[in-house]
C-alpha cells in the first residue's frame, strides 16, 4: 500500500438473507427488518459501477457486509468483500448499526490512510479526480454550521455528538484559526451567511451534512478513539441504535472542528428522497456535469409511489450500463 493510494468502503446488507433476518430478528421488529434502513433494491451493482467508471483512481474497493455477497458477485482484484468479524471485535458482534460498522472501518486490514465512505444509495455520475476528495493531504468538506432541532430519533445521536465535540473543541478558540475553512466563497453567500450568524453562539450548534461520499483519514478515527473513547465504545456496545449512541458523523464533525479538510463546493453533490423525488429532476442530476456524485436516500415512499424503485433502477441501468469487474 503506497501512501497516495485512496480506498472506497461501501457497506451493504441483504435483508432477505435467512440466517442474517433470523439473527436480526432477535434485536429488531420485523416490520422494521423490511423498512427503509435495511431493504435493499440491488443498487450496489450501479454503486459499485459508477466508483469503477468514474473513480478509476481508487485504489480497493472495500465491500462491508455480515457474511453476505450479491447473488451476481465474482471474485476481483479490486474488489474486495469485508466480512464484519474481519475488523470489527467480536465483543461488539452481531451488530445491526451502521454507526457502529463506519465507526471501525479504520480496522479494516490494510485500508489506506485516505478513504471514502459511501452508501449503495450513492453513485458518482461524473469522471473525477484525487483532487475533488482530497487536495494536500486532507480529506475535502464543507464547514457550514446549521443549527439542530429535535424531529426524529436520528436527531439525538447528532446531539449527543455536537455534545462530544462541544466538549472537545472551543468553537469561540477555533473561529480565527484557519479562517478561509470557516468561510470561503466555494461554500456560497447563504450558507456563509448562516454560519456568520451562528458564529456568535458559544458552542457548535450542529453542521450541514450532504448524505454524499464522504473522505476520511484513518488517523481521524484514530484520534476520535482516543478523544471520545466512552462515547464509541458505548455506541458500540448496542446492537441496534439506541437514543444514547453519538452518530459516526462525530468523525466527520472532529475533521471539521480540527480543521483537518479542505474547503469544497457543497453544490456539487446531490440529494434525493425517492419518494419525493421528481423523475425528470433525478434524470437530469444523473447526467448533469456539475455534480461529482448523487443520494437516493429510501426515504418517504408511500403506496401511491411504489414504482419509483423501478423507476429508479431503469435511469441507474442505462446510466451505468456496463459490468463491474465484480459482476457475473
Amino acid at each position: 500500500m503506497l501512501d497516495e493510494d485512496i480506498d472506497v468502503v461501501i457497506p451493504w446488507v441483504d435483508n432477505t438473507d435467512p440466517i442474517w433476518r433470523d439473527k436480526a430478528k432477535q434485536y429488531i421488529d420485523l416490520t422494521d427488518l423490511d423498512g427503509e434502513r435495511f431493504r435493499d433494491y440491488d443498487t450496489i451493482k450501479y454503486t459499485i459501477r459508477s466508483v469503477e467508471y468514474n473513480m478509476p483512481w481508487v485504489h480497493q474497493i472495500f465491500l462491508v457486509t455480515a457474511g453476505q455477497k450479491p447473488s451476481w458477485f465474482v471474485e476481483s482484484p479490486k474488489i474486495k468483500i469485508i466480512n464484519h468479524d474481519e475488523f470489527i471485535p467480536h465483543e461488539f458482534l452481531p451488530t445491526f448499526s451502521s454507526i457502529v460498522i463506519t465507526m471501525f472501518m479504520h480496522l479494516i486490514p490494510e485500508i489506506s490512510e485516505k478513504f471514502i465512505v459511501l452508501n449503495d444509495d450513492v453513485f458518482v455520475v461524473n469522471s473525477t479526480k484525487v483532487s475533488d476528495y482530497f487536495r494536500d493531504g486532507l480529506p475535502n468538506d464543507f464547514y457550514i454550521e446549521r443549527p439542530t432541532y429535535p424531529l426524529s430519533l436520528n436527531d439525538y445521536y447528532v446531539f449527543n455528538s455536537l455534545y462530544a465535540i462541544n466538549q472537545a473543541f472551543s468553537k469561540r478558540d477555533n473561529l480565527t484559526k484557519n479562517l478561509t475553512k470557516k468561510f470561503n466563497f466555494k461554500y456560497g453567500l447563504i450558507n456563509n451567511t448562516i454560519s456568520l450568524f451562528l458564529s456568535v453562539f458559544r458552542p457548535y450548534l450542529g453542521f450541514y451534512s450532504a448524505h454524499s461520499a464522504q473522505p476520511y483519514l484513518k488517523t481521524s478515527f484514530e484520534e476520535c478513539w482516543r478523544l471520545f473513547y466512552d462515547e464509541l465504545h458505548q455506541a458500540a456496545s448496542h446492537p441496534t441504535r439506541n437514543r444514547l449512541d453519538v452518530t459516526d458523523w462525530l468523525i466527520r464533525y472532529y475533521q471539521l472542528a480540527s480543521s483537518k479538510f479542505q474547503a469544497s463546493n457543497p453544490r456539487k453533490h446531490k440529494y434525493f428522497e425517492l419518494g419525493l423525488m421528481d423523475d425528470n429532476s433525478f434524470k437530469d442530476a444523473l447526467y448533469n456535469k456539475k455534480y461529482l456524485d448523487i443520494c437516493i436516500n429510501d426515504a418517504s415512499i408511500k403506496d401511491d409511489s411504489l414504482d419509483l424503485p423501478d423507476k429508479m433502477i431503469d435511469a441507474l441501468s442505462k446510466k451505468f450500463n456496463q459490468p463491474s469487474t465484480c459482476e457475473l
